[in-house]
């Protein structure tokens, strides 16, 4: 079971003042369509024989460091194995799967390091008012560019655990901006009463909205999917779109990879130019 970590805060952010880091690959797989042990022990196998040491791995690390090794490596998404070295054998830390993302430029924030001190999550902040934490894939390795303060760029992607479609409209029937809406119908037609009135609409077209849940990296999201494709992993079929997750009145954007399994569309259908809504993990790396 994930292990999961309580963090207290003298500010709470969007009024969470308690938020929890689960330590953990399962609900990554599950949310990729892999459910089952004996599937993603496979797929590790896979890995560890046709996969690749990551380049860093070979030039920068000393031997106590884990290991990296991925698999497929042209592939938009990848499983990254981490080996650390016990003695004269070497053990499985870890196994998750790694999504391309695109590149946003960031600064760098607090470090959370789990348990077995290879794997964390890291916060990045923007001049835009963006400051969230984001699950760091490569965290041992990149530590070296995740010091507090620094001004980086890295790649931002999202995993759908559940998507729908978005509400387009809403209708208002009540409050002061309803009253205020009808006092004007009223003015301008002396002859009409109340009855006559009908509810103003209100309108969410490429709305964008990202706000923490109780779980660090776990946001809600709602968005509009601008591409969108089709990648083919292992014999799982993700759709891929690019999103934007924060824009500013200056119209300063920032747009992530959102990768989403058909096991976690919820009666919805994936087009261009659809607003979606539901729970996403931020993953970034250098």
């Amino acid at each position: 079971m994930p292990k999961k970590k309580t963090v207290d805060y003298d500010e709470p952010v969007f009024k969470i003042d308690k938020q929890t880091h689960e330590e953990g690959h399962g609900d990554r797989w599950n949310a990729l369509g892999f459910s089952g042990e004996e599937e993603i022990v496979n797929l590790i196998k896979i890995c560890l024989q046709e996969g690749s040491i990551t380049e860093e791995d070979i030039l920068n690390k000393p031997k106590e460091y884990p290991i990296s090794i991925i698999h497929p490596v042209e592939s938009p998404i990848k499983i990254c194995s981490l080996l650390a070295k016990k003695r004269k054998n070497h053990e499985l830390v870890s196994a998750y799967p790694i999504f391309e993302g695109l590149l946003n430029d960031v600064t760098i924030g607090d470090k959370y390091t789990w348990e077995n001190k290879t794997e964390g999550e890291v916060e990045i902040t923007n001049i835009n008012g963006f400051e969230n934490f984001v699950f760091a894939p490569f965290f041992v390795q990149n530590s070296d560019n995740f010091e507090k303060g620094t001004k980086t760029s890295i790649y931002l992607s999202g995993l759908a655990y559940n998507i729908q479609d978005a509400p387009m409209e809403f209708e208002v029937g009540e409050g002061d901006f309803y009253e205020e809406i009808l006092k004007e119908f009223l003015d301008e037609n002396p002859k009409k009463n109340k009855d006559d009135f009908s509810n103003p609409i209100i309108r969410m077209d490429g709305l964008v909205m990202l706000f923490p849940t109780e779980t660090h990296t776990l946001y809600e999201y709602r968005g509009t999917i601008l591409t969108l494709e089709t990648i083919d992993f292992f014999d799982k079929k993700i759709s891929r779109a690019k999103v934007c997750i924060k824009r500013t009145e200056d119209e300063e954007k920032m747009h992530i990879f959102l990768y989403i399994s058909p096991d976690r569309c919820l009666n919805c259908k994936l087009e261009i130019g659809k607003d979606i809504m539901g729970i996403i993990e931020l993953q970034g790396y250098r």
